[in-house]
């Protein structure tokens, strides 16, 4: 597979969160934890662990013949450094406080790219066709 469309849905999903982050700035919060509220307070350790992963991402799409690994690799791969980009320029993640039925939640798109990603490894991981 061209690694064009790669790319191209890379940068589409990252700039889209960025966009939806700029839509939304009225009810950003800066979010110092790690997924679903682990490592409180560890915003270097998370960005060192972002910074590590990012390069094995990128062999593994590179190495990966499957498109479904691929496609899974690039939605993690997008929600790490949208997160990353985040937690360099504002100390944290930006996430958008959503409130329904008086439930509230914070997340962003990178996060449910992340959430996306793995979804679509496992299923490429169980599945034997390309």
């Amino acid at each position: 597979m061209n690694k064009y469309p790669l790319v191209v849905l890379f940068a589409g999903l990252y700039l889209a969160d960025r966009l939806v982050k700029l839509f939304f700035k009225e009810i950003l919060l800066i979010n110092t934890k790690g997924f679903y509220g682990i490592f409180p307070g560890s915003n270097l350790i998370l960005i060192l662990i972002s910074i590590l992963i990012i390069p094995l991402l990128i062999a593994i799409t590179l190495k990966s013949k499957k498109i479904l690994t691929k496609l899974g690799i690039i939605f993690l791969l997008s929600g790490v450094v949208s997160n990353l980009t985040d937690r360099i320029l504002f100390g944290g993640v930006l996430d958008i406080k959503i409130t329904f039925l008086g439930l509230s939640n914070a997340l962003n798109l990178a996060d449910i790219y992340i959430v996306a990603g793995i979804i679509i490894l496992i299923t490429s991981a169980v599945t034997s066709h390309d």
